[in-house]
């Protein structure tokens, strides 16, 4: 497993493939990591300061090569991704249960990691603004707030499932957003995520 995480994390650096395949590379390596390593994630607090860190350096550096997949909410995209499929992957699986336990401490993280990248193109410093882009960025704000535990605990069990729902909108606009920002290649990369996860979600949905 170490190893595999290992070859994924090199591929990544050496940047050899389109940035979707990278995208879904860390997606794996973020669920290699969280299989191995279960209780770093439990540290939510550290890792919320971390991340405050590293999103307010690829703000100020946003030219940098360093902070790429930071400022461009790459590492976002591949934790919203784990997000999107905790909720298809068969609950039996062990993998399914640890994501299903740190969904929310994923969707704070990439939040957190996803708002240079809004703020970058609202102060046209990175060019242009996409539609969709600013409303999954809109959207993720109430959500993110709701997903802090002391808050979560006030929220009616019923409520939080209602609000929850709001979620596949963000899903929607994101994957609108890359599939219109993106390459002839990634767009059908993101095209088949975003169509597995429909299928998957229909079919579960379907079956209760």
């Amino acid at each position: 497993m170490t190893t595999i995480l290992l070859f994924f994390l090199f591929i990544i650096v050496i940047n050899v493939f389109p940035i979707s395949i990278n995208i879904v590379l860390l997606s794996f390596s973020i669920l290699l990591i969280l299989y191995l390593k279960p209780k770093f994630f439990k540290h939510e607090i550290m890792l919320y300061i971390i991340s405050t860190i590293l999103a307010i350096l690829s703000f100020i550096y946003s030219s940098s090569d360093y902070f790429i997949y930071f400022n461009h909410g790459y590492v976002s995209i591949a934790l919203f991704i784990i997000i999107m499929f905790a909720g298809v992957f068969p609950e039996k699986w062990m993998i399914t249960r640890l994501m299903l336990k740190t969904r929310g401490t994923f969707s704070i993280i990439g939040f957190i990691l996803i708002s240079p990248h809004a703020f970058l193109h609202l102060f046209s410093i990175f060019e242009g603004i996409n539609l969709f882009g600013i409303t999954s960025y809109a959207l993720m704000v109430p959500l993110t707030i709701i997903s802090f535990k002391t808050i979560r605990r006030e929220i009616n069990p019923r409520d939080w499932k209602t609000i929850q729902k709001a979620s596949y909108l963000i899903y929607f606009s994101l994957f609108l957003h890359l599939i219109w920002i993106g390459d002839w290649f990634d767009k059908i990369i993101y095209a088949i995520l975003i169509t597995l996860y429909i299928n998957n979600k229909l079919i579960k949905e379907y079956k209760k």
